[in-house]
């Protein structure tokens, strides 16, 4: 192609859109691509000015009201799975390859598919919403089709509501590790104010699992307890798991045969994911394959119900397989016995906020936390990152050798007195074979890097869900444990999980949960977070954040300050305080787990 004046450009376009130009050689084009310099338009820069100086001044006005206009967006999910081909669906050209290759999977591939409808309304009368762009935020094991779109407007109430259809595609290779995604929608008001609106999609549980035949043991087990003076007993699990049940049976699953006479006390849920036993205890283990429906590595999670207790006992083989179940039955149990006890509530002549009746939270968790089995899964997640980073450096030298050998070749085949070449030959074709080989070896740590890392984060997660029931946390003090446990942890950021949360621990064992005004005058921050050596400091840490918390700690409080506001810096004397909570932690978990 021609640019600019320069001949024989090479375009491209990958699969996300970008477009680069390029050229062959190692003499770049001489002259410089520029666009035309246009003049500047001074009347109409000045017209611009003008035009946002008056916007800037009306926001500023304080009697100025809030605008009333709203983009609402709500959601439809399927009742079952598509089975179906796929329909006809606008898409922009960027992911008409993704679409192309997804299209025809069918339940028994390696992906489970839904289509959601998401409808957008506007709530400003006859007015329409222009610019609206939609982005769709899901978990690692979900891929959405199409991902994020551009609508010119969107009509306002009296209008028939604007209607996406959105494809999410379960990727059975990967343990799941959340129900939840998000949309997040910009767009313009008709007075060309810029506005945010965000919806949550709760995922159906049928696009993770499927009906099984329940476990009688396991070695990995949480029990729940729903036990209080103003609720005895148990919901029945068929109760609970109703829309599963169904969703599963309309999608080809006998669940009478499958599940029994007994699925009111014991239901069986198999993941489509894979997941190693004992929760990937060794890091030299070998990655599992991708789970094929029906295959005997798939995760089985079994629910077992004590009616008269009203307990729970969620088991399986693997910890980080757990957590999808036991998070959606907490959040089932809450809602059917929390009704229940809203109805108690209002039959009852007695102020239930001054009733010790009512008090304490719904659902509760008594097990110890298990913290061997967590540190387990950190220890073989971050063995392979330390592989990993040997191995690209041996990529990185094989390549530097690979290219010398290169150029002494070069200078061998160009002198016109020919010399022997001494096995350089033969040291280009071994240093080849050894890049081919280390190229697979990344391949293959970089895939078991990827299925640790989502096991990390279920395992994570699982963590602070049962941290938060045994502590009784508030919903604000769960959500700031889970920030500090399940950062967001990009592949490619040179940032990895455990020196993010080594961090973030670190400086909330000596900001909100300093014990005194002395250790937190010492916070320390991090400027520079690189990959530690070892994993002692991490151990310590979360060690010394589960005793707090379990001595009544709490994320939201405000650190302890010195008399008269002054501050001490005896780091010293705060390394050994850190210290005897450290060995005090340490005994705390060991009690805890007797």
């Amino acid at each position: 192609a021609d640019f600019c004046g320069q001949k024989g450009l090479i375009v491209s376009v990958d699969d996300s859109g970008t477009v680069a130009i390029q050229y062959l050689g190692t003499k770049p084009p001489v002259q410089a691509m520029i666009s035309p310099i246009r003049e500047l338009n001074y009347d109409k820069i000045d017209e611009e000015h003008r035009a946002l100086l008056l916007i800037i001044r009306e926001s500023q006005n304080e009697n100025k009201s809030e605008s009333t206009e709203r983009l609402v967006i709500r959601s439809q999910m399927p009742k079952t799975l598509d089975l179906e081909q796929i329909s006809e669906v606008d898409l922009p050209s960027t992911l008409a390859p993704l679409y192309t290759s997804m299209s025809g999977m069918s339940n028994h591939s390696q992906f489970v598919k839904i289509c959601v409808r998401i409808y957008l309304t506007y709530s400003g009368g006859n007015k329409n919403a222009t610019n609206v762009s939609i982005i769709l935020s899901t978990p690692a094991y979900i891929h959405a089709v199409p991902k994020n779109f551009l609508l010119s407007k969107v009509a306002g109430l009296k209008s028939t509501p604007t209607m996406v259809k959105v494809y999410l595609y379960a990727n059975k290779a990967f343990i799941p590790s959340s129900l939840e995604a998000s949309v997040s929608a910009t767009y313009l008001t008709s007075k060309g104010e810029p506005r945010v609106a965000t919806h949550t999609l709760q995922l159906p549980l049928y696009l993770t699992c499927r009906p099984k035949a329940p476990m009688k043991t396991a070695s990995c087990k949480v029990i729940l307890d729903t036990t209080c003076e103003a609720f005895a007993g148990a919901v029945s699990l068929t109760d609970l798991f109703d829309d599963f049940l169904l969703a599963s049976q309309e999608s080809g699953c006998d669940v009478s045969e499958v599940l029994g006479n007994n699925a009111m006390q014991a239901m069986g849920f198999q993941l489509w994911s894979p997941a190693q036993i004992n929760s990937t205890a060794t890091a030299s283990a070998s990655p599992p394959s991708p789970a094929v429906n029906g295959s005997a590595s798939a995760a089985v999670v079994s629910v077992l119900v004590s009616k008269n207790a009203g307990r729970y006992r969620v088991q399986a083989d693997s910890y980080p397989a757990l957590y999808v179940v036991l998070a959606e039955l907490e959040r089932r149990l809450i809602d059917k016995v929390g009704a229940i006890i809203a109805a108690a509530k209002s039959e009852t002549d007695i102020d239930p906020s001054n009733n010790a009746l009512f008090s304490g939270s719904i659902v509760r968790c008594t097990d110890p936390l298990p913290l061997d089995e967590y540190f387990a899964s950190i220890s073989a997640h971050f063995k392979t990152r330390q592989s990993l980073v040997q191995m690209n450096a041996q990529l990185n030298d094989l390549a530097h050798q690979f290219r010398l050998v290169q150029k002494r070749l070069l200078v061998r085949f160009k002198d016109k007195n020919p010399t022997p070449l001494s096995g350089l030959d033969t040291l280009l074709k071994e240093t080849y074979t050894k890049l081919l080989q280390t190229s697979d070896s990344i391949s293959e740590l970089q895939s078991r890097l990827t299925q640790q890392t989502a096991e990390l984060e279920c395992f994570s997660k699982l963590i602070v869900c049962m941290a938060s029931m045994r502590f009784s946390f508030p919903p604000n003090e769960r959500m700031l444990l889970q920030s500090y446990l399940c950062p967001i942890i990009q592949e490619a950021s040179e940032q990895g999980w455990e020196e993010t949360v080594d961090a973030a621990i670190g400086f909330a064992v000596t900001s909100s949960l300093a014990r005194t005004a002395k250790e937190s005058s010492n916070t320390f921050v991090k400027t520079n977070i690189d990959m530690p050596s070892s994993l002692d400091s991490l151990r310590k840490n979360i060690v010394t954040l589960m005793d707090r918390l379990e001595k009544g700690g709490k994320l939201s409080a405000l650190p302890p300050q010195m008399p008269g506001g002054s501050s001490s810096n005896t780091s010293s004397s705060s390394n050994a305080a850190v210290g005897g909570v450290v060995g005090a932690g340490s005994g705390s978990a060991k009690r805890s787990g007797k």
